[in-house]
């Protein structure tokens, strides 16, 4: 409340997850919310925690979505594609992705109008992200610097983790680790994607992939 005022939203997943850091003590992993993931990747996420629990307390994963496998067939949609080198992040590039016929193109937010042929496999971030409790203290002065340099109006800004995570890498804080999924991500972008997402996860029950009563 010190910081929201009169804001209809919180201050963004950052935030959010700072708002944690006394409950939080063992590496974690970060999801949206209103997103299906899939099988896979919490089975990937799974092994990967349980490796950071005995590395350094500075490494960090990002577990990354084959870019064929988050796409919709409703229109353009805004990605994080992922440059890494032998495992390890180098860049997030945000970026416009559409998928046309059997072709996925994609350009910088900065460049719309340069629309590129992108390879069906390339990497994006779709936040799922693994941290041990060492980034708290990354977020608490980065979160100090974001309400400084927002101070004359915090109404409609956000404090962004996967921002966050990509500075504590820039600046040498932690080293941020990729591991690629196959699973297929679900969202719902546009209305029309709603049915498709319906389906699909009934498929994934029909199959016995996951029981009809998650939580039985």
């Amino acid at each position: 409340k010190k910081y929201l005022g009169d804001r209809e939203k919180p201050l963004g997943t950052g935030y959010a997850i700072l708002c944690a850091k006394d409950k939080i003590k063992e590496p974690f992993a970060v999801i949206n919310a209103d997103d299906f993931y899939g099988a896979d990747a919490f089975q990937e996420s799974s092994k990967m925690l349980e490796n950071l629990k005995e590395t350094k307390a500075y490494e960090y994963v990002m577990i990354c979505y084959k870019i064929k496998n988050t796409l919709t067939e409703n229109g353009t949609i805004k990605r994080g594609l992922c440059r890494e080198e032998n495992g390890v992040l180098k860049e997030i590039i945000e970026s416009y992705v559409e998928k046309v016929g059997d072709k996925i193109l994609s350009a910088p937010l900065t460049d719309k109008e340069n629309m590129q042929e992108l390879s069906k496999d390339h990497l994006t971030n779709m936040n799922l992200l693994l941290f041990t409790p060492s980034i708290f203290e990354f977020l608490e002065k980065r979160f100090e610097k974001f309400l400084e340099e927002n101070k004359e109006d915090l109404s409609k800004v956000e404090f962004f983790l996967p921002y966050a995570m990509f500075d504590s890498m820039e600046e040498g804080y932690a080293m941020v680790k990729t591991h690629t999924t196959n699973a297929k991500w679900y969202g719902v972008t546009f209305k029309e994607d709603a049915k498709l997402v319906r389906e699909s996860i009934q498929g994934l029950v029909d199959n016995n992939t996951y029981p009809n009563k998650l939580w039985d």
